[in-house]
């Protein structure tokens, strides 16, 4: 499983085994984000087998679920983790959906555009398709 890192304190996953859970601790997760629907995918662990391991290991759990587009809702919760918790990770099936609600809530929050763009691209995701969409969250002024 791969953790992947969009910033020194936010990492992205794709669907995660609570075996996982491990490799996070070792890297020092303190929360950790599913950004899953319950029972998306046949097979996916559940919420509470996601919770439980987490706490098993010392972790905070925590599900803020995207399905179609972000909403403010959404990007207030992970901007309200973002400030709570040291070392967060977040997955979904792939990590994009974790990844795009990150760079929405850091642009929204005021970071730079281009170096939140930057980040993402490192991290081998591609959303110039966003770009416009992610200028228009930025503060005004």
């Amino acid at each position: 499983m791969p953790l992947i890192p969009l910033a020194p304190q936010f990492l992205v996953a794709p669907q995660l085994s609570p075996a996982d859970f491990d490799a996070a601790k070792e890297v020092s997760v303190t929360h950790v984000i599913c950004n899953r629907v319950e029972g998306e995918a046949p097979g996916q662990p559940t919420m509470a087998e996601m919770a439980e391991a987490a706490a098993e290991r010392g972790m905070s759990f925590e599900v803020i679920s995207v399905s179609q587009g972000l909403t403010p809702a959404q990007m207030e919760a992970l901007d309200l983790a973002i400030a709570t918790h040291s070392k967060i990770l977040a997955y979904c099936a792939s990590g994009k959906r974790s990844a795009l609600l990150w760079a929405a809530t850091r642009v929204q929050a005021g970071d730079d555009l281009e170096k939140v763009i930057s980040a993402t691209e490192a991290a081998g995701f591609d959303f110039s398709g966003f770009r416009s969409g992610l200028a228009s969250l930025a503060p005004s002024g």
